[in-house]
């Protein structure tokens, strides 16, 4: 018989968005969504501009504490799943972000921020 497969250590995670965090994670939050709207608009996607996508989806990004991508999760869709793909690939490519900051990481393992991304023809914007 097959023995159990090794189950994964249990991750201590946080969820946060711009309206639920705590005091000690707003600067890395704040950090994080400037680097990926520079980041976004610098590298907005192609097929978006050229087909004249526009929309918006709420994204899950989880962060390990080295700053390493441990997920990407579309929360709701934008209803165009080239406008869904585009965003998380730009997740990926954006990926490693800053270590999470010592007082958050020694609480968590993993941070997860959820925000909702709009795709506005040429620019990228995150609430």
């Amino acid at each position: 018989s097959l023995g159990h497969p090794k189950q994964a250590p249990h991750l201590k995670k946080r969820t946060i968005s711009a309206d639920h965090h705590r005091p000690s994670e707003a600067p890395y939050l704040n950090q994080w969504q400037e680097y990926m709207e520079t980041f976004g608009n610098e590298h907005y996607p192609k097929e978006l501009q050229q087909k004249k996508i526009r929309g918006h989806l709420r994204l899950m990004v989880a962060i390990s504490k080295d700053g390493s991508l441990h997920q990407v999760e579309i929360r709701s869709s934008s209803g165009r799943p080239l406008l869904d793909q585009a965003a998380v690939r730009l997740v990926q490519k954006a990926a490693p972000f800053a270590p999470l900051p010592p007082e958050v990481a020694k609480e968590i393992d993993v941070l997860e921020i959820v925000r909702t991304w709009e795709f506005q023809g040429k620019q990228l914007h995150t609430t």
